[in-house]
């Protein structure tokens, strides 16, 4: 029996290309190729562990303002003087682009009165924000009166709230508490 050149060609691709063997050697390699690229793209491990931040808050003077890394997150610790707390509970919440409160200590749908945008009633002058403007998650700068935003002008008052600009949210409070000396953020 002579076979012709096409007949060869056929018989070795359906003999050698299409057996199972050569499938899964071929998808092994591709898997050890593929492998380095997706561990890239997965989430870091320090993110998905909850971690809790101890801050001593005796070396933040009243009206300073620590900043903070946490998970990955920049933080404001800010120890309000009685005047910035006047100022920010004398704006009212028409005058407020976002009238909600944005504090993950409390209920969602909680009002921005200044009362609620502390870290809880019993310390009024601590104030803790997540450091991203809710408009691109730039970092703003600390200002006497507030937040500035200088890459697109939005201004958050002295309890993170959103006055004016592009920025459409207040500045987000996440979980922490106070005991004694010290702030706690985190779960």
């Amino acid at each position: 029996m002579h076979l012709n050149l096409a007949q060869v060609m056929n018989r070795f691709i359906y003999n050698k290309v299409f057996q199972k063997k050569t499938w899964m050697v071929l998808s092994l390699c591709c898997g050890l190729v593929l492998w380095p690229t997706i561990t890239q793209l997965l989430p870091d491990k320090r993110i998905l562990k909850p971690s809790k931040l101890k801050i001593n808050l005796r070396y933040i003077s009243p009206g300073k303002v620590l900043t903070i890394n946490w998970r990955g997150i920049p933080i404001f610790i800010k120890n309000r003087t009685k005047s910035e707390i006047r100022s920010s509970r004398s704006i009212k919440l028409s005058e407020l682009k976002d009238i909600l409160a944005r504090n993950d200590n409390l209920d969602v749908k909680t009002l921005a009165f200044d009362r609620n945008r502390c870290v809880d009633k019993s310390c009024a002058n601590w104030l803790v924000l997540i450091a991203s403007c809710s408009h691109l998650g730039c970092v703003p700068e600390v200002k006497d009166n507030g937040w500035y935003c200088t890459c697109h002008g939005s201004f958050y008052d002295n309890s993170g709230r959103i006055i004016h600009g592009p920025a459409p949210y207040n500045l987000r409070i996440p979980i922490c508490k106070c005991k004694s000396n010290f702030m706690i953020i985190g779960k």
